[in-house]
């Protein structure tokens, strides 16, 4: 089973959950922290290097994950077998796999909507942010996630808002790293998400298997003339003055 969010607050639907990736996120936090913490003892443990604390945070993580892409992540139809996934698993309304992505699950009920708002993009991104390096992992269904990518997110991504552009570039970048590359390069900073840089955007594309640049030298750095250093003036020299004129 998946988290819920809500706590101890009463709510209309039950419990509930808009961001699955943020449940997924705290217990690859715990993953990654439970190694840190118990390194040694890992490495000396009679289980093959795993401690039990390690063992059970890579337990919750997985089941997260799966949880996730069974009632998050919705194809109208299964690669496996061609049905469509209503009649495999009946889980929801025909209508709702076609969206490809669940908003906000509840114990009574299940929305195609976020609790701030029902734009697509809100619904698709908040279910990948933030993105890390168990994002991969989360989304290793290309086929899944260029479907979702082409049929909903694709015509949405000129005039969505900057803050969320990062998180579309990301998403595209899992199936077509080389197209999100020059989308990510048009980027800027100041206008993403606090959580989210470009910096990290341009490392999460370039870890991508099939993702693959020209090398060239051209361009890469200024020419710099001798000339133009201070070294090679008598005047800047007086004047003790170093570097570049």
């Amino acid at each position: 089973g998946h988290s819920f969010a809500t706590g101890l607050f009463l709510s209309a639907d039950g419990k509930s959950q808009e961001s699955s990736t943020e449940s997924i996120n705290c217990y690859y936090s715990a993953y990654l922290w439970s190694t840190v913490r118990n390194n040694q003892r890992a490495a000396n443990d009679d289980s093959g290097g795993k401690s039990d604390i390690i063992n059970f945070t890579r337990l919750l993580l997985a089941m997260e994950i799966q949880a996730v892409k069974m009632y998050w992540h919705m194809d109208p139809d299964s690669k496996e077998t061609g049905q469509k996934q209503e009649e495999l698993f009946q889980i929801y309304n025909p209508t709702f796999s076609k969206t490809y992505m669940m908003g906000n699950i509840g114990q009574f009920d299940d929305t195609v909507s976020t609790w701030f708002g029902s734009n697509p993009i809100y619904v698709h991104m908040i279910n990948y942010m933030p993105i890390t390096g168990i994002s991969h992992t989360v989304f290793d269904d290309r086929k899944y996630v260029e479907m979702e990518y082409n049929s909903v997110l694709a015509t949405l991504f000129a005039d969505a808002p900057a803050q969320w552009k990062g998180y579309m570039v990301c998403a595209h970048g899992l199936f077509d790293p080389i197209a999100a590359w020059d989308e990510a390069i048009q980027l800027n900073s100041v206008d993403l998400d606090v959580a989210i840089s470009k910096s990290q955007i341009l490392y999460f594309i370039s870890t991508m298997d099939d993702f693959h640049l020209p090398v060239t030298s051209q361009g890469m750095m200024p020419e710099t003339k001798v000339d133009s250093f201070c070294a090679y003036h008598d005047t800047c020299l007086d004047l003790n003055l170093k570097g570049k004129c």
